[in-house]
């Protein structure tokens, strides 16, 4: 299975490249909370005088659903579905209330589902969303949105962060929010990767310390210009998109999979293969994702 187009992954992150051709087949409408607009478009991160900007919502479709047969790049996990970029993240990074208006637009949730969704703009319920981002912080209160999003069957996977640290980054450390954890090539927790006993599952996110990091599609700007351009990141960012595209494909088979029984089959060990100490253990979850 490659995935169905009427499945769809919001990457809530710092937009995407819109015009990049492993991307622009699979986009769908999106949101920019940063600039309030709806082109989601990532006009770059970079300061006046600073380096290159990250591209990084581009680098994170990129792996979830790049495009395949265009002889060009490389080929997401599911190149069939499609990609909803919402950009919560800009220059100075993103605040919880732009994360968590991404997150209601991309859920389509309202009032009537929690009261801090307000105003939202219409659009269509994503299937998957992704959050390659994380912070320190916990919020009842947020805790709520994510609950809402995941009662509606939709699949909820973050990053657990970069930090080296067991303390918990969220969204990924609230409750039942998949937390993805990042291995080397040699199937080893990359030196920089978060761990801990909130940890579900690991999936590749490089480490330049003993591999090549993760290729993707990507931009560069350190001309002036934008070029789209293909590059190597690492990262539990990185790491969560595997995720994301492997429930994508899922989703495209069966199409009543809800986060509730995405998880319960990883936790049952289904969908990885166990690594580290048998059973779950707190550097890879329930194991490197398969």
């Amino acid at each position: 299975n490659r995935g169905s187009a009427s499945v769809t992954v919001a990457v809530l992150d710092t937009g995407v490249l819109t015009d990049h051709p492993d991307l622009s087949p699979n986009l769908i409408s999106g949101y920019d909370f940063i600039d309030n607009d709806a082109d989601a478009n990532d006009p770059g991160d970079k300061s006046i005088g600073g380096q290159r900007s990250s591209f990084h919502g581009t680098h994170v479709a990129g792996t979830i659903a790049a495009v395949e047969g265009n002889n060009t790049g490389g080929t997401g996990i599911a190149p069939g579905v499609k990609i909803m970029p919402v950009r919560v993240l800009g220059r100075e990074g993103g605040t919880s209330a732009e994360i968590i208006a991404g997150l209601c637009f991309a859920a389509q949730l309202n009032t009537s589902d929690n009261s801090l969704c307000r105003n939202v703009p219409s659009g269509s319920a994503a299937d998957i969303i992704n959050l390659s981002l994380g912070g320190p912080g916990f919020s009842q209160t947020e805790q709520a949105v994510y609950n809402a999003v995941m009662s509606k069957g939709i699949i909820v996977i973050a990053a657990a962060g970069n930090e080296s640290t067991s303390a918990p980054s969220y969204p990924a450390a609230y409750d039942d929010v998949i937390s993805v954890s990042a291995t080397n090539r040699n199937t080893e927790l990359a030196s920089y990767s978060n761990y801990g006993s909130l940890i579900d599952i690991a999936a590749p996110g490089g480490d330049f310390a003993s591999d090549e990091g993760v290729l993707s599609s990507w931009g560069d700007d350190i001309s002036g210009t934008t070029e789209l351009i293909y590059g190597s990141l690492q990262g539990t960012s990185m790491a969560a998109p595997h995720v994301a595209g492997i429930a994508a494909l899922m989703k495209s088979v069966k199409t009543d999979l809800s986060h509730t029984e995405f998880r319960s089959h990883l936790i049952a060990g289904n969908l990885s293969q166990d690594i580290g100490e048998v059973g779950r253990d707190n550097q890879f979850g329930y194991g490197l994702i398969d």
